[in-house]
């Protein structure tokens, strides 16, 4: 029961979300599922896509004001490496940073530091270049980060329903009608 002259309530205490600030990066179909989801549990939410109608902020500006961020970017050539030490230093102390889309959109010898110095409280990765982490790796051995291996989206659900999507829009392809999924429709008339 006692650890250090502490109870687990003491020890296992966090802050709750309502009242936070996130900053969602990317706004695409996860960006889009996790903002309702988040406005529900009374977050104020922040949006930074240069893609979309719906962004609310710049990139430096939502570093600037978001107690959590959160990346759902695509890896492009204007994405990757868009999350570096100037940028860790824009965000707020004590920040929380989520990398849920691809590792390449951020720094990790940057995220490192940042987490060291304590600029970030906690880190959230669910993407590794190359799929894992060497062995020795300094995030392995940091109690303020969640590593999981690329199976964020892993249900049996997931699998059915990717799919039926690729064939539904494959049908359509067929049948001569727009795809309803497609990430570069300037390809098709």
């Amino acid at each position: 029961m006692f650890k250090d002259g502490t109870v687990p309530y003491q020890r296992y205490r966090g802050w709750q979300l309502a009242g936070r600030t996130i900053g969602i990066v990317g706004y695409g179909a996860v960006g889009h599922a996790l903002r309702w989801r988040l406005e529900a549990l009374h977050m104020r939410v922040l949006v930074c896509d240069p893609y979309s109608p719906e962004s609310t902020h710049k990139l430096a500006d939502l570093l600037a004001e978001a107690d959590v961020v959160t990346l759902h970017a695509a890896p492009t050539p204007e994405t990757l490496g868009m999350i570096g030490t100037d940028e860790f230093a824009q965000m707020k102390d004590g920040v929380v940073f989520l990398n849920l889309a691809r590792e390449g959109l951020h720094d990790r010898d940057a995220l490192v530091d940042a987490l060291r110095s304590g600029k970030v409280a906690a880190a959230g990765l669910d993407h590794f270049s190359g799929e894992q982490l060497p062995a020795d790796h300094a995030l392995l051995s940091m109690d303020n980060v969640v590593l999981t291996p690329h199976i964020g989206g892993a249900t049996y659900d997931t699998e059915i329903n990717h799919s039926l999507m690729i064939a539904d829009d494959l049908a359509r392809l067929l049948r001569g009608e727009r795809p309803l999924h497609i990430a570069n429709p300037e390809v098709l008339p």
